[in-house]
């Protein structure tokens, strides 16, 4: 591994190579500053940078280096996050291709009751260097409270495109991967977007409706990619082809789905549980009349990673559940077994769920189990669970409104309450590691992803 010189009010320590993202608490006026070594502009974009205080990681998100290397490597910055009164010791790794770099040398510094930071150690105590007024000024947003709770997030934006984002991916290895548009999937490495696309349909007559990452992205490398493609007679049929990741690039495409009739534009969301099955929402093609919720149509459908149906379903059919007449999102809480559902009949939207371990009864294929989500007084467009949590709590999303939850054993949700962003249009999320990544449309026709961090408990 290269060496990176790392500065904090001027004083130096050996580092490292490789890569980062946004610390719990970031945002005060302290920055990091360090040269960091790199063979190329693209190889030090593809880093993501992780900060050991007190041996407690926090990823550095806000990252900023320039184009241009000095003697000692490209010059690179981030908000620090808060430090515990008395001594404190950084240590900073970065990580390229998922690969974690040794610690760099330890560096002492001192946390004064006020939040600012001095440096410790043979050198005098010196200030931290203030940010540059032209770093990402209005990236990070004030922390945010559940109403009635002490629960408190850092929201920060981490990513701006030209068109909207319609799904978000995270990555275990802290990665998102994010659909920008109707034909590219792109990468957020910390608070930067690799710049060329990890895959394009330049198709006219193909869109990408949704994506998925394996469960075992590390050994697998797996990412499920749903495209629908228009067909001379008028229609629109439904792929998803199975791609394999490598340096932010998805090559390998292998089509294990195909031919399912689609509505144009409606997105189809994926999901893939701890054992590896593919869930994927299929929406009809029109809605029934009257869209009774007693009769939904729509189906829940599970794939093996080669979209076959799963050896224990014992109708041999990849037909789990219905679902709704226009899916909106999908995620899979594998701590209680469940499916959760978000989208809509013609009578209106709903949240639900399904149980597979009971989804092959006598009255197979039968229908979500509904959520009352009344008490959000909000349409329900999305929903991400973050199963690192304990026990592993759900963001719900709708109207520009976003709510936090506790899904039940029993398929009910508990609200625990509301978060507000100040924002007028929320849509796709995602959560991996504890961290949810919200995709928002500021009114401009581009795109937005937001991503929430625990603050921790609030005195």
């Amino acid at each position: 591994m290269a060496a990176c010189a790392v500065l904090l009010g001027g004083l130096a320590m050996a580092a490292c190579d490789g890569g980062g993202r946004l610390p719990p608490s970031a945002g005060g006026p302290e920055r990091l500053e360090w040269d960091q070594q790199a063979p190329s502009v693209e190889n030090l974009r593809s880093m993501v940078f992780r900060l050991y205080v007190n041996d407690e990681p926090f990823v550095l998100v806000n990252t900023r280096c320039g184009d241009k290397p000095g003697l000692l490597g490209y010059p690179c910055s981030s908000p620090l996050p808060p430090l515990d009164a008395g001594p404190n010791v950084l240590e900073l790794t970065s990580t390229v291709g998922g690969v974690e770099s040794p610690r760099s040398a330890p560096l002492k510094v001192n946390g004064t009751p006020s939040g600012q930071t001095t440096g410790g150690g043979a050198g005098t105590p010196q200030s931290v260097a203030p940010p540059r007024a032209s770093e990402n000024e209005d990236s990070s947003r004030d922390p945010v409270c559940v109403a009635a709770s002490s629960r408190c997030y850092q929201a920060s934006v981490v990513a701006r495109t030209p068109e909207p984002i319609q799904a978000v991916a995270p990555t275990p290895d802290g990665r998102v991967l994010f659909v920008e548009g109707a034909g590219r999937v792109r990468v957020l490495q910390g608070d930067m977007t690799v710049t060329a696309p990890a895959l394009t349909l330049d198709h006219a007559n193909r869109r990408i409706v949704g994506i998925a990452i394996d469960a075992d992205f590390a050994a697998t490398r797996f990412v499920f990619v749903a495209w629908t493609e228009a067909r001379p007679d008028g229609g629109t049929t439904l792929q998803v082809t199975r791609y394999r990741e490598v340096n932010n690039t998805l090559g390998e495409g292998a089509q294990i789905v195909t031919g399912f009739p689609a509505p144009a534009g409606t997105p189809v969301p994926l999901g893939v549980d701890a054992h590896g099955l593919l869930h994927l929402a299929l929406p009809t093609v029109s809605d029934p009349p009257g869209g009774s919720p007693d009769t939904l149509e729509g189906l829940l459908l599970r794939f093996d990673r080669d979209g076959f149906a799963p050896r224990d379903n014992p109708r041999r059919s990849p037909i789990l559940s219905h679902g709704f007449t226009r899916p909106t999102s999908l995620d899979i809480d594998d701590a209680l077994g469940r499916v959760w559902l978000t989208g809509a009949t013609d009578r209106g939207p709903y949240v639900g769920s399904v149980d597979p371990a009971l989804a092959y009864s006598s009255t197979w294929p039968s229908p979500p189990v509904l959520v009352d989500t009344s008490a959000t007084a909000a349409s329900s467009a999305a929903l991400a669970i973050a199963p690192s949590m304990d026990p592993p709590l759900m963001m719900l999303v709708g109207d520009g409104r976003l709510f936090l939850t506790q899904p039940l054993a029993d398929g009910r949700l508990a609200i625990i309450g509301e978060l507000s962003l100040g924002v007028a249009a929320l849509g796709a999320a995602g959560a991996a590691g504890g961290r949810w990544y919200l995709s928002v449309d500021p009114g401009t026709g581009a795109g937005e992803i937001v991503m929430l961090v625990p603050f921790g408990d609030t005195p």
